[in-house]
């Protein structure tokens, strides 16, 4: 009796065969992942598109797609607001519009003359009628070659000046603050929130010598 209660017939054999089979071809995504990230083919930026090396260039700075069907998306301010620079992009006229430049230098003239300027980006590849991209990824351009080691900080312009998440300004934090006669660092704001609610994504690039060193 107990032998027969656990005894499957051949449908049942069936249909668990059939089910093992879809698993090893198409994976468990076809049954426990409805989401169309599913979808999306991602394909190694690098292997689509040329790019300039990373820091001092003196040669032409361009991007180029190898394939027309590709094109270039780019964001100037951390990953926000992708732009489609189409399949031949040139750098040379691109400007971040909120970089901020912080020198440690207080000499007139530190090496070389002036802390390097840098185009700071973040960029993607999309094809034109296929759902295939790329993951994000960072490239910058210093301007100028110069001795004086640079980090650049890389993250979202909100998580910078944006009201609700920005930690360099008053913002959110200080609606609840009826203390606007006092000086600014006793006012509520958000630059004075601390711990783990405070952090911010970040990418950072260290380049010595006008070439990258380690990011």
């Amino acid at each position: 009796m107990i032998k027969n209660l656990f005894k499957p017939d051949s449908l049942t054999l069936f249909l668990v065969l059939a089910i093992v089979l879809l698993l090893q071809i198409f994976g468990t995504s076809l049954i426990f992942n409805s989401s169309t990230d599913s979808l999306i083919k991602y394909v190694e930026a690098d292997n689509v598109i040329s790019l300039p090396e990373q820091g001092f260039n003196a040669d032409e700075l361009t991007i180029y797609s190898y394939s027309e069907s590709f094109e270039i998306w780019y964001s100037l301010n951390g990953g926000e607001n992708f732009q489609n620079g189409g399949s031949d992009l040139d750098l040379n006229y691109l400007k971040n519009p909120d970089l901020k430049n912080i020198e440690t230098s207080f000499h007139q003239k530190p090496a070389h003359g002036n802390f390097p300027e840098c185009l700071s980006l973040v960029y993607r590849v999309k094809h034109k009628s296929e759902n295939i991209t790329s993951k994000d990824k960072y490239l910058t351009i210093l301007r100028q070659n110069s001795d004086l080691p640079a980090v650049n900080l890389i993250t979202a312009q909100t998580n910078i000046d944006g009201y609700e998440n920005g930690i360099m300004i008053f913002g959110k934090e200080s609606e609840d603050d009826f203390g606007i006669y006092k000086n600014w660092w006793n006012r509520n704001g958000n630059f004075q929130n601390r711990g783990s609610e405070s952090e911010r994504p970040v990418h950072m690039q260290y380049f010595v010598n006008g070439i990258l060193d380690w990011e």
